[in-house]
């Protein structure tokens, strides 16, 4: 009976290895911790996560050529104007759950266990808007690099002229009710702000 144990026991055992030898990248562990809220990364902690499969740096900088030029390696660039649409003639509102959750997921191949590092130049806020929709979608696994490329291209960090390839991921949102309570009661208001001007 000893004999017998001994080569299942050894059996399991090699199992065990091949299963988490074979383990995906995707479950090494990221040096990010989790936090309810997007939160500034700086640059110094982003070599740990750079080329990590569960990262997706996206460049929102105001330019395509500055992109093109030079980006921070594995970087998607999406315009920041693309949130921006009118909605019942109230211009610049943010894009619906739908449409965002299909911009992330089919377009820049994000999906809900990425994390997704934001940046732009530090003197413009599309970054944080970007934070801001994927906040909406209930997605807290976002950061913002602080300083932005400035801070980036002036610590003489790695930077590339490479585009990513991509497919096509699904991005499943979860919009947060109070967002919604806040979007619809500011659409709210602008209807009857509206409705007492023709009034008068």
């Amino acid at each position: 009976m000893t004999r017998w144990r001994s080569p299942a026991f050894f059996g399991g055992v090699v199992f065990l290895l091949i299963l988490l030898l074979s383990a995906p990248l995707e479950s090494k562990p990221l040096p990010i911790k989790n936090l309810d809220l997007p939160r500034l990364v700086e640059t110094g902690e982003m070599g740990g996560f750079l080329h990590h499969p569960l990262v997706r740096m996206v460049d929102l900088r105001c330019s395509l050529q500055d992109y093109l030029r030079a980006h921070i390696p594995g970087a998607v660039y999406l315009d920041a104007g693309v949130f921006q649409v009118p909605e019942m003639g109230i211009p610049a509102q943010v894009l619906d759950r739908i449409c965002l959750e299909r911009l992330f997921g089919d377009n820049l191949s994000l999906s809900r266990n990425m994390w997704i590092i934001l940046y732009s130049e530090k003197s413009n806020p599309n970054a944080t808007l970007a934070a801001w929709a994927l906040h909406f979608l209930g997605h807290k696994k976002v950061g913002v690099v602080n300083g932005g490329w400035e801070k980036w291209a002036s610590e003489r960090l790695p930077a590339t002229q490479d585009i990513p390839a991509l497919v096509p991921q699904k991005f499943f949102g979860k919009a947060l009710q109070e967002i919604r309570r806040a979007v619809r009661k500011g659409i709210a208001l602008q209807e009857t702000h509206r409705h007492s001007r023709n009034l008068v």
